[in-house]
């Protein structure tokens, strides 16, 4: 993440727990699987153990994670968070990799220069981060993706595209759409976290497909966005394609 989660408590106090909520998330655990599942094709000749991964906003690094869990040993993995407890949580996942560089620091501030990274990256993964920067500052964290990669290296974003005012709605959806998948007990836990998101003032500034996507191509190609929810609603605004979780990727020139 890039700083406290302020009006969203549930993140710190639920920590140990934040990987099974997350992923009782039908937006979350679709978003994730494609975008590990994509990285493939951007490999250093298809093979994993060349790559270079950057996890940007890691959490507990369940992104990273997913690439050990398709395809084995990555070359080299950089996760970073500014919560150092979601570092500490990232460094017990044991993420397969010849070299692991755990970074506790805010996004925006990174110097990858002085990570010592023999070459640039080849990914990047945004999970669900991007709308946690407010929008004076979210060129910035396409600066920094362009400053890590290297020429052909894509950023893998998993994003949720909305208008403010349709993220109670959003959110009610999923929690109504992905309960069955959680838990007894933690669906207590997993309605409180979707309702403070849904309702967060300070830490949630999401924004729509356009927006994000003039932002990336001021740096980046569009390569492609795909919808992995929802697909069903009783409020027809979530059913557009460009509304919702999208996995968005883009690729540096």
């Amino acid at each position: 993440m890039t700083e406290s989660r302020k009006d969203i408590t549930i993140y710190e106090s639920e920590q140990e727990h934040y990987e099974k909520l997350t992923s009782s998330r039908k937006d979350y655990a679709r978003a994730i699987e494609y975008a590990a599942t994509s990285a493939f094709e951007f490999f250093p000749d298809g093979d994993v153990s060349k790559a270079i991964v950057c996890d940007f906003c890691c959490g507990p690094g369940v992104a990273t994670k997913w690439v050990n869990k398709y395809f084995g040993e990555i070359g080299v993995a950089v996760l970073i968070d500014i919560d150092k407890k979601f570092i500490d949580l990232a460094v017990k996942a044991n993420i397969a990799a010849n070299q692991v560089l755990y970074v506790h620091s805010d996004i925006l501030k990174v110097d990858f220069e002085q990570l010592g990274l023999e070459s640039k990256a080849d990914i990047v993964f945004g999970t669900y981060s991007y709308h946690h920067i407010p929008d004076e500052l979210k060129s910035e964290y396409v600066e920094q993706a362009y400053r890590v990669l290297k020429p052909g290296g894509v950023v893998i974003l998993n994003e949720i595209y909305l208008k403010q005012e349709w993220q109670i709605p959003y959110y009610e959806t999923l929690t109504d759409d992905s309960i069955e998948n959680v838990p007894e007990e933690f669906r207590h836990k997993f309605r409180r976290m979707n309702n403070e998101v849904a309702r967060s003032s300070n830490f949630e500034f999401k924004v729509e497909m356009e927006y994000a996507r003039a932002d990336w191509k001021r740096k980046f190609k569009e390569l492609r966005a795909i919808k992995v929810w929802p697909f069903t609603s009783t409020h027809d605004f979530l059913l557009s394609p460009t509304v919702g979780s999208i996995v968005h990727i883009f690729q540096k020139q």
